[in-house]
């Protein structure tokens, strides 16, 4: 049976790209749609062949509140040399921390903590590191950080203790090794160093190093 999303265009293109999100995947069945439906989303670009194009995410983003980026974040935005990029509050669909960086938006939860914004830059930015820094910076975190498997109130597997100290506290968290493939693990764990460094975390010396390697490699 095919699927007729009633309303306006807005809302046909808020249902279909929210199952992408969920789906994780551009591409639609279009066989399982009304046929006034994807004439319509050829017609406003939203659709190329059976694939959702970046300007059918893009419109739909523009139903998000934009925000303004935090003055410590903006600083490395401009040290990298990023332009384009969007900043927008998750309330909706879309309601945790996210980014998607092949389109340069950003999306926090309200009152998101400083960390979450570095922490969202650093997906935005990873495509750009170098291999070999990037291999680096792994075996340094592997080899200086505690590895722990199946921990209570997370899903199972294997993680690794990422921990340091800030304004003389404890501050750290866990980093899947196992749950989203070889790239998935290495951006997370860019990511997640890259935001603790940047928030004021004390990390392993080794550590610490090769991310400031890295961040004056991304520097225009």
């Amino acid at each position: 049976m095919k699927i007729g999303i009633a309303g306006s265009p807005r809302q046909i293109l808020a249902s279909v790209v929210e199952h992408a999100i969920t789906e994780r995947t551009d591409e639609i069945d279009i066989a399982q749609h009304d046929g006034a439906d994807i004439e319509m989303l050829r017609e406003k670009a939203y659709l190329e062949d059976r694939h959702l194009t970046p300007k059918a995410f893009c419109d739909y983003f523009d139903c998000y509140t934009t925000i303004p980026c935090q003055p410590e974040v903006q600083a490395l935005v401009d040290a990298f040399g990023l332009t384009g990029l969007r900043w927008k509050l998750a309330d909706g669909f879309i309601e945790d921390n996210r980014s998607f960086s092949d389109l340069k938006v950003i999306f926090l939860r309200p009152y998101a903590e400083l960390h979450s914004w570095f922490h969202e830059l650093g997906h935005i930015v990873f495509g750009r590191i170098e291999g070999s820094l990037l291999k680096r910076l792994v075996s340094v975190a592997i080899s200086s950080y505690r590895t722990v498997v199946n921990p209570p109130g997370f899903p199972e597997g294997k993680y690794l203790v990422l921990s340091g100290n800030r304004n003389g506290l404890p501050f750290g968290g866990l980093c899947g090794l196992d749950h989203h493939g070889e790239d998935g693990v290495d951006n997370e764990l860019w990511a997640s160093l890259f935001a603790m460094k940047n928030y004021g975390v004390e990390l392993e010396s080794a550590v610490q190093s090769v991310i400031q390697q890295i961040v004056d490699s991304l520097c225009i």
